[in-house]
């Protein structure tokens, strides 16, 4: 046995220098092998590649085998299988990431996109920006829209009662759709005052039916007519010899139209101020009887035919036609027929002009105020 020890010895006893030698096999008595050199025997070393006395954080694990430099290995709070000191997604799983950004899905701040990128460099990545070419965190008036995409600035772009994808703080028709606009005048349909009528054509009055006693109601486009006679109101079916006046001015021959057979004192009344009325005139007078039409505003006679005099505020007629204005604007007309007669028609309306007196957009003709810009006289 000493010979056989001598031996073992001898062969692999002899230790480097500055080493000290391993201790004995504390099983067999018997020197042991210790492969990295630690003093610890390989079947008792806890780091085989490394010295187990060196465990520079103190965690119990010596630095070749830490897992977890500067950290205790055994700290894993989210239980992640990486230590907390190293863990890049505290609270979440750092080997989760969806959508390949290099950001645990715990602390994705854009789900989905890449965190990093960040066009317009506002903190929102740009998967998520509302906003691609604005900063989203600037919201002036506080409608969640940020203000670089704000339809409405002034105004919360989230309430738009008619559904016409203009936010109603904005919209010109917040009652109607804004695209809508049947008669092209660039005013929508529901806030036309003249929906079905442009500058450019001719609005006659549709009378209120059925016709009686001495007042009847109507209107021309939006604006509301009422005309007043000193004898009960007649009508006809049709306006006499209608295919006399020419067609440009597309006179309506239609049942009723007013009449007139009597001496009798006229007034045609208006809910809005208007500008330059057009009053047409059939059949006034007859051959053997002239009939003369005053009236208590300068006229200007647009078109005639059988006329027998004018005057600045007045036009006679022996089986008489005419087209004439009342020019400025008007709340009211009064005119009279001088000599009754069989009957002579008579037609009101606003002449298809693009006229614009206040200068707001608005033909006059259709404009709740045409001599204020504002139309704050509604």
């Amino acid at each position: 046995m000493r010979l056989l020890l001598f031996g073992f010895l001898t062969a692999c006893s002899t230790p480097e220098a500055g080493k000290a030698t391993p201790e004995a096999d504390t099983d067999t008595g018997t020197a042991c092998a210790d492969t990295d050199g630690d003093t610890v025997c390989d079947d008792d070393d806890r780091c085989a590649d490394g010295d187990d006395a060196l465990d520079t954080d103190s965690d119990g694990v010596p630095d070749a085998c830490d897992t977890c430099p500067g950290g205790d290995d055994a700290l894993d709070t989210d239980g992640d299988g990486v230590c907390d000191a190293l863990d890049t997604c505290p609270g979440g799983d750092d080997a989760l990431d969806a959508d390949g950004d290099g950001i645990c899905d715990a602390l994705d701040t854009c789900p989905g996109g890449d965190d990093t990128l960040d066009a317009d460099s506002d903190g929102i990545c740009d998967a998520l920006d509302t906003c691609p070419d604005a900063d989203d965190t600037l919201d002036a008036d506080g409608d969640t829209v940020p203000d670089g995409c704000d339809t409405c600035p002034d105004g919360d772009d989230t309430v738009d009662g008619d559904g016409d994808a203009i936010p109603d703080a904005c919209d010109e028709c917040p009652e109607g759709d804004n695209i809508a606009d049947a008669d092209g005048d660039g005013i929508p349909d529901g806030c036309d005052r003249c929906p079905n009528g442009d500058p450019g054509t001719f609005q006659w009055v549709t009378w209120d039916t059925p016709v009686s006693g001495s007042t009847v109601t109507g209107s021309v486009g939006d604006t509301g007519v009422a005309y007043t006679s000193s004898s009960p109101i007649e009508t006809s079916g049709s306006v006499f010899n209608h295919g006399v006046f020419p067609a440009s001015y597309a006179i309506p021959d239609v049942n009723p139209t007013i009449r007139n057979s009597f001496v009798t004192d006229n007034v045609l009344s208006f809910d809005r101020p208007v500008v330059d009325p057009v009053l047409v005139f059939s059949s006034i007078g007859r051959s053997s009887i002239a009939v003369t039409i005053g009236f208590d505003e300068p006229i200007s006679v647009e078109w005639s035919q059988a006329l027998t005099t004018t005057t600045a505020a007045s036009i006679t007629g022996a089986e008489g036609f005419a087209v004439i204005t009342v020019p400025g604007v008007h709340e009211e007309i009064a005119f009279n027929y001088d000599t009754a007669e069989y009957y002579a028609n008579f037609v009101f309306g606003f002449a298809g002009t693009t006229e614009d007196i206040d200068g707001d957009g608005q033909a006059d003709f259709c404009d709740p105020c045409p001599e204020d810009p504002d139309d704050a006289c509604e």
